[in-house]
């Protein structure tokens, strides 16, 4: 929340029978500056003892519009605000612009201009977060000029942790001239454990999964993130993985994540086109990953950050990745360097997010990275590769807390990539009614379009109940989706393309479950069998 205060003082000296027109003004750090007599021959904005943001002729253009027009109480008052404004445009929240006694009757105003400086910062609120933790991040300094566009980039930082939420008021400090920032920090115990069931799988490795894992938001009291889970087939055998996440903050406020993960497949799968043939394979795959965040000054409502990082792969096959099945005699390996942007924007009723990623393999770097190697799992894919993805979200928020939410993705590649690479379409994130992945492309275009009714409290509505936090929620959805390959195989078609609609519903308990439901039918055959409609659903509980 914004503090400012506004002193408006007004005993300016008689001017005569007509008021004068306004030429210049001159902005004053104290009232020792002041000349009453007033200013001949002044044009525009000058700034004595004081910096201006961003300039004094930047300043004298936000003005325009009031220089050569009359000099009275409510366009002086105007001029006020308008300087104020400025100020808060350029991040400065608390500023008071005082008038004080002086002549006018040449046309020039005196200004004096007090930011408003940094007392101390103190925390409230907090009961699993230290205080001196929370406090330090703010990297303002005392007897400073409070920068808003900091401020807020340090509070981003600070919310990064799903265990916490602060925010920040502004109130009067103990010196003159002084404000003080209260952080208002509402936590919880920095632990949770989980459990759930979705459908996410596909027919090789078991189309349902049962997961369970644990985050704990600060590990040994550092502040640091760690996430485990376990995803498993129903019938716990035929597919299983291991994922670890860690989340490092660094004191300089960037990010360096960890990434671990470990699947194995004992299945059976058929090869197409070849009647009776069933084979029973054992594959594995390993991913190492390193991500690490540099957050970019905000400004308003304006977030935005730069990532790089680096990638490892090892398989031996893409049971799990959709397409044709394929278990190689060799392992594989696969390095790529990554580098990545992404914004939000928000602005009521609207709110936008858009990120994009390059991933660059310069060719072989350790064993198992041949060109034959990579071959082994992907016709004409090579070891040397650039590609790209971006996401685009615009919501819409209009009568009544309907929303309207439109999700583009695209990827872009120079050559066939590993199935690990490729994007998949078909499933609950990409294009509902289809099977998950049931195409993969190089090159691909996705376009998710929801309209989604206000949410509201069942518990509440049917029982009176407060105490807990749930909502419920319609939606109806349209998806598409084109994806492409570089350069095919035999029988095999450069581009398909998937398109679905249907309904949905979300309903959450906050922190406690969490669930999911859609039903799309497809609006394009694929002529692959099977029904033309699917469900799409997840249940997960968690404390």
């Amino acid at each position: 929340m914004t503090w400012i205060r506004l002193l408006f003082l007004f005993p300016i000296l008689l001017f005569g029978t007509h008021s004068p027109v306004f030429k210049g003004l001159i902005l004053l750090e104290t009232s020792d500056d002041l000349n009453p007599a007033g200013y001949q021959d002044v044009h525009g904005v000058i700034s004595y003892h004081i910096e201006v943001p961003g300039g004094d002729a930047r300043l004298k253009r936000a003005l325009n519009h009031h220089f050569d027009k009359p000099l009275n109480q409510e366009s002086i008052a105007a001029i006020q605000k308008q300087v104020i404004q400025y100020y808060r445009n350029y991040n400065h929240p608390v500023v008071t612009v005082s008038i004080p006694k002086q002549d006018i009757s040449d046309g020039v105003l005196q200004f004096i201009v007090t930011q408003g400086r940094l007392g101390k910062v103190y925390c409230k609120g907090n009961k699993w977060f230290p205080a001196k933790r929370l406090e330090e991040a703010i990297q303002l300094e005392p007897g400073e000029n409070i920068a808003s566009d900091l401020l807020n980039q340090n509070l981003y930082w600070l919310n990064r942790n799903p265990f916490r939420q602060v925010d920040a008021i502004y109130t009067p400090g103990e010196e003159a001239g002084t404000v003080d920032i209260e952080l208002l920090c509402s936590d919880r115990f920095p632990l949770r454990v989980y459990a759930g069931i979705d459908n996410t799988g596909n027919d090789v490795t078991g189309n349902n999964r049962l997961f369970t894992g644990l985050n704990w938001g600060n590990v040994f009291w550092s502040d640091q993130r760690l996430s485990y889970q376990f995803v498993t087939s129903s019938d716990f055998k035929r597919f299983r993985a291991h994922t670890l996440f860690y989340e490092i903050p660094l004191p300089w406020q960037n990010m360096l994540n960890l990434y671990g993960g470990y699947s194995h497949v004992d299945a059976d799968f058929a090869v197409p086109n070849i009647k009776g043939s069933l084979f029973r394979t054992h594959g594995f795959s390993v991913q190492a990953s390193l991500r690490y965040d540099i957050p970019l000054r905000p400004r308003k409502n304006f977030l935005h950050e730069v990532t790089w990082g680096f990638d490892f792969k090892r398989t031996n096959n893409n049971l799990d990745l959709g397409g044709v099945p394929v278990i190689s005699q060799n392992n594989v390996n696969l390095t790529q360097l990554m580098l990545g942007y992404n914004m939000g924007y928000e602005c009521k009723p609207l709110s936008i997010s858009w990120e994009v990623e390059g991933f660059w393999s310069p060719g072989k770097w350790i064993s198992d990275q041949t060109n034959a190697d990579y071959q082994s799992l992907r016709p004409f894919a090579k070891n040397q590769y650039v590609y790209a993805r971006t996401a685009l979200t615009f919501t819409w928020r209009f009568y009544k807390q309907w929303s309207m939410h439109n999700y583009f993705r695209g990827q872009i590649a120079s050559i066939n990539l590993l199935p690990s690479e490729e994007y998949g379409v078909g499933g609950y994130n990409t294009v509902r009614g289809y099977k998950e992945r049931i195409i993969n492309g190089d090159n691909i275009f996705i376009w998710n379009f929801e309209i989604r009714t206000p949410s509201v409290s069942i518990l509440n509505a049917l029982a009176g109940w407060k105490k807990f936090r749930d909502a419920f929620q319609f939606l109806a959805f349209y998806d598409y989706g084109l994806a492409g390959v570089k350069q095919t195989a035999p029988l095999q078609p450069q581009t398909e393309y998937l398109m679905s609609f249907g309904p949905g519903v979300r309903y959450t308990i906050v922190p406690y479950l969490t669930f999911r439901a859609d039903w799309g039918f497809q609006l394009h055959n694929l002529h692959l069998g099977g029904p033309y409609k699917r469900l799409h659903f997840a249940l997960t509980l968690g404390y």
